[in-house]
Order: C-alpha cells, then sequence, then structure tokens
C-alpha cells in the first residue's frame, strides 16, 4: 500500500493491518507500561537493596514524580524512597540521568525483539512507535472502566481527548490512543 506519513488500520484481504507511515505492513510487538523504574513510593522490602538512598536524597528535585498508590500489601511511607531512582542516579549521574535511562530501555526493547510502546510508556521522544494514553482524570467507574452514563461524560471525553491529543499532533510515531 502507499504511505501517507502516518499509521494508520487497513483491510487487505478481509483482514484488519497496522500499516506503518511509509506503507508497510506492521506487527506491534511491545509492552504496556515500560520505562525507567523511578516510581516506587514505598519502602523496599527489607534486605531488597544493599545500598539505601543517602539522608535526604530527593528524587523530586531531580524532576522525577512518584506514582501515588503502593503496591497491596505494601506499606506507604510519607517521603517516598523512590529506591528505583537512586539506583539510576547511583549509575548515571545527575546529568541527563533520564534521557540515559529512557535510551537504555529503548535498547533492550530492541533487543528482546519489541518495536513498540504500548500505553503508560515512555522512552523519551519516541523513538519507537508507540500508544499514547487519553487521561481523563477521576471518574466514576466500574470494575476500573469508565462508566459511559455518567451526566457529564462525554463532555470530559471530548476535553480528556483534546488534552491528550495536543501534545500528539504530527508525530508519525504514534500508532493511536488508549481510552480505558
Amino acid at each position: 500500500t502507499s504511505g501517507t506519513g502516518f499509521f494508520r488500520v487497513e483491510q487487505i484481504d478481509g483482514k484488519w493491518w497496522f500499516v506503518d507511515p511509509d506503507g508497510h505492513l506492521f506487527l506491534s510487538l511491545g509492552a504496556n507500561g515500560i520505562g525507567p523504574n523511578t516510581s516506587a513510593n514505598f519502602a523496599p522490602p527489607k534486605g531488597a537493596y544493599t545500598v539505601s538512598p543517602p539522608e535526604g536524597f530527593d528524587a523530586r528535585a531531580l524532576g522525577i514524580t512518584f506514582r501515588p498508590a503502593p503496591a497491596e500489601g505494601v506499606s506507604p511511607v510519607d517521603e517516598p524512597v523512590m529506591p528505583g531512582a537512586w539506583n539510576l542516579f547511583r549509575r548515571y549521574g545527575k546529568n541527563q540521568m533520564m534521557e540515559k535511562a529512557m535510551q537504555k530501555v529503548a535498547d533492550r526493547m530492541s533487543l528482546w525483539g519489541m518495536n513498540t510502546m504500548g500505553g503508560w510508556g515512555s522512552t523519551g521522544d519516541h523513538p519507537k512507535p508507540y500508544m499514547a494514553y487519553v487521561r481523563m482524570g477521576s471518574t466514576t467507574n466500574i470494575f476500573g472502566l469508565a462508566d459511559i452514563y455518567v451526566p457529564g461524560f462525554r463532555e470530559r471525553l471530548d476535553d480528556a481527548v483534546k488534552n491528550s491529543v495536543k501534545n500528539t499532533v504530527g508525530d508519525d510515531m504514534l500508532i493511536g490512543y488508549f481510552i480505558g
């Protein structure tokens, strides 16, 4: 098929295919939620790390944020320990720490035969085709799925799409969007 400069889906001989920006059939092999491990906000299991972050180590000062909820059964701490961020800091130093860590993730993906990042993934400026995630914020949901019958759902969805799309317009590495 011919190239359009962007990913798309096309039905060929009765089967739906991803088609890459150059017009070649594309089989997406990837992982969802991939990136450098920096965001743990819980105390690691005792003995998990031989070297702990020094007193006062603040990953947030390096531009690293943390996820709000620890895993089930793990007790949260008042200040995030972020052992993943500390390990990256030890390995790469402060200068370009995240860029180097993200490149390492992209390199590993290639070695493992992965050519796509799913939602919640990041390797920087998207050196691989990826799916973006439309963030709707908190919504009433049922089993983790958005309740489409809640008043105002359509308006919230429209706003979420507008906010998500503005950062990806014209990106030829974007395959599509996750909405839930």
